[in-house]
């Protein structure tokens, strides 16, 4: 954390955010977003899934 601080001083800019999906026999859920069925592109990019944005360490235990 204290070396994005330094890059944020140097105008750099950067945001994290994270996802969680489920993988099943072939079907796939959102488990941020109450299990929600997910659709699977033909690039194998996620349709619909919600993510969540990290601001901290303690952010990532929070979706556990």
């Amino acid at each position: 954390m204290n070396a994005m601080k330094r890059m944020e001083g140097k105008g750099i800019s950067y945001s994290f955010t994270a996802s969680v999906i489920d993988i099943y026999m072939m079907q796939y859920s959102d488990l941020l977003n109450n299990r929600k069925p997910l659709r699977l592109s033909e690039d194998f990019s996620f349709y619909g899934m919600l993510e969540m944005d990290l601001k901290c360490p303690a952010d990532v235990c929070r979706m556990v």
